[in-house]
């Protein structure tokens, strides 16, 4: 079980023994944040999916620091899933939230398979139902009023498919105002500045940034799936958000790029582009970059150099300099093949 865990943090893993006993693990996932595991009861139609919380933050904890944070994340945790589910965001079924035995902070759920970008890239012909499972799903907190209390990360990979419709999946980290809208739960660590806040409220809980992540999602697998996008919106929203959605979006777009834009053009749209502002880099890329076999695995090292450094995730560079310069010869590159 040891195997499943990423090498530099070996020593700390006792959760899957601490959780799961002698269960049989089905699969293993990493993220920045949390360490997952899948497994299967006897006999249960579903696997469970088993997510301990910021595992290397808590393994360097001891004693009552330890319990106390493990506590914190879950208590987090049911507050955002609270404001969901107020929201009537479905999420996964049956779940639970605890700090186990050896202290790690833990969520338990029911896990469904495939998320929805494997489910549109494996059947594209499906794609706008699927898109309008997400509208409907997200409908609550695209739709509530101010003071914006509840976020959400609209990206493909969040949803699942349950045997009832859409779910959530990822909740973690939360995004929430525990005070009604004075201050907000947007990032783990918290960032430094309020700037920095206030772009992460605008891109997760402003529908027009959240509807904004989940078009580049669409556009990185083809950039055709934004028109069935463009026609959900236009039936799934209230005429009022519908109208705000769509003038945010031609107020942003960059006209003109697209595959036949000269790789020089490209360049330039990316080095006038503030490293800051992760979204219209990733635009620019998806519009860009042609389509074929290698699109996808391209679209993905895109997702990670345009973006703004996660906490010691080697594939984003700390440097914003660095950053954009890696990024432009990955598309000096794709225009070289």
């Amino acid at each position: 079980m040891n195997s499943l865990i990423r090498p530099q943090t070996l020593h700390a893993f006792d959760f899957l023994g601490d959780v799961l006993g002698t269960q049989t693990v089905e699969g293993q996932q990493s993220s920045n944040f949390t360490e997952i595991v899948i497994y299967r009861n006897g006999g249960e139609t579903h696997p469970v999916i088993v997510k301990c919380l910021l595992p290397v933050e808590i393994a360097a904890l001891e004693g009552k620091q330890r319990f106390s944070r493990a506590q914190e994340l879950v208590n987090m945790m049911g507050e955002f899933h609270t404001l969901l589910q107020q929201h009537e965001v479905v999420l996964a079924e049956p779940h639970k939230l605890y700090v186990s035995e050896n202290g790690w902070p833990i969520y338990e759920a029911t896990h469904y398979g495939d998320d929805y970008r494997v489910r549109i890239i494996r059947s594209p012909a499906n794609a706008q139902t699927m898109i309008r499972e997400i509208l409907r799903c997200s409908s609550g907190v695209l739709h509530q009023s101010h003071p914006l209390t509840v976020g959400m990360d609209l990206r493909l990979s969040n949803f699942a498919k349950s045997p009832d419709g859409p779910v959530y999946v990822d909740t973690f980290p939360p995004l929430y105002s525990p005070d009604g809208g004075t201050t907000y739960h947007v990032h783990i660590p918290i960032p430094p500045t309020q700037a920095e806040v206030d772009a992460h409220i605008a891109r997760k809980f402003n529908p027009c940034g959240s509807l904004r992540r989940l078009r580049f999602d669409l556009l990185s697998i083809d950039p055709e799936l934004e028109r069935l996008l463009m026609s959900e919106i236009r039936v799934g929203l209230q005429p009022d958000l519908h109208r705000t959605v769509v003038d945010f979006f031609q107020s942003i777009d960059r006209g003109g790029i697209t595959t036949d834009t000269s790789i020089g053009d490209v360049v330039r749209a990316i080095e006038q582009t503030p490293p800051s502002d992760v979204d219209t880099l990733r635009e620019i890329c998806a519009r860009w970059i042609p389509m074929g076999p290698d699109r996808i695995i391209r679209m993905d090292q895109v997702f990670y150099l345009a973006r703004n450094a996660g906490p010691g995730d080697p594939r984003t560079p700390a440097d914003p300099a660095e950053r954009i310069a890696k990024l432009i010869d990955l598309l000096r590159g794709i225009a070289a093949d």
